[in-house]
């Protein structure tokens, strides 16, 4: 441990992070778990003030084999203040946002919220008003959905029409 307080492996002078491992040939991190029942197998934890915030998480999804999800979660204060899986991705390609069991190589599923799109795609360096598309409910109604496609090109003779 450097006298700063930080910590490293594989360095033999003062750490840039609080914790860094350092190593000339390809890095990475293991974590093993000898018994996991299907449960998780392996994971990373992010604290703030003792306070969890985040957690990146392994789960063996079939029981004769090594399939696998890998699962991104985030502190969200909209679900009773706990650790709520946001993202997903599946052993077999299929990546979820808001759904622990995707449908398709990318599902979206989430809920309505006031002016936001489920779906937005936009340009760098073009502004969003001018290059975007976006997959919305324009619905106000609980419990119905009416898909819309919106978008919008500003080059000359590019129109979008959806």
């Amino acid at each position: 441990m450097a006298p700063t307080g930080s910590a490293g492996i594989g360095i033999s002078t003062t750490p840039a992070e609080r914790f860094e491992i350092r190593d000339p040939a390809t890095s990475y991190l293991k974590f093993t778990r000898t018994s996991d029942v299907l449960g998780p197998v392996g994971g990373i934890k992010f604290d703030l003030a003792g306070t969890e915030v985040g957690r990146i998480e392994t789960e063996r999804i079939v029981a004769g084999n090594r399939f696998s999800a890998m699962k991104f979660m985030v502190y969200n204060s909209t679900n009773s203040g706990s650790i709520t899986e946001v993202m997903r991705l599946n052993e077999d390609g299929l990546v979820g946002v808001g759904t622990p069991a995707p449908l398709g190589r990318f599902h979206v599923q989430g809920i309505q919220a006031a002016n936001k799109p489920y779906f937005l795609v936009t340009q760098s360096g073009v502004p969003a008003t001018d290059a975007y598309v976006q997959f919305s409910n324009p619905s106000n109604d609980a419990g119905i959905f009416v898909p819309q496609i919106k978008g919008r090109s500003n080059a000359a003779n590019r129109g979008m029409a959806c």
